[in-house]
């Protein structure tokens, strides 16, 4: 991916906030979790770290089971790229999305 040109830095942490709780939301099975709320950067460009601790959201396993989670997700603030995602301390990178399956 390339840059965004016109896109300030913090539009860009925005869109790439938006891109980590839809891939954290799509990883629930059933698809009726709602995404994780808003979460704080604390990465440094030009990375962006988001953090969700433990039990700020819900996400359904396996069995459809609500469980209280935690997040982490980290990446490229110029191109958004996720380069590393985390459900409750399980690297979950490359794991398929929802729609996937």
């Amino acid at each position: 991916m390339q840059p965004i040109a016109s896109a300030t830095t913090e539009e860009q942490v925005a869109r790439a906030l938006a891109t980590c709780q839809a891939r954290i939301a799509a990883l629930s099975v059933g698809g009726k979790v709602p995404a994780p709320p808003p979460a704080k950067n604390y990465g440094t460009e030009p990375e962006f770290y988001f953090v969700w601790p433990k039990g700020v959201f819900f996400y359904a396993d396996s069995e459809g089971v609500l469980n209280a989670a935690s997040a982490t997700c980290r990446g490229d603030v110029a191109t958004g790229l996720i380069t590393e995602l985390s459900l409750n301390g399980q690297d979950v990178t490359d794991a398929p999305r929802r729609e996937d399956w």
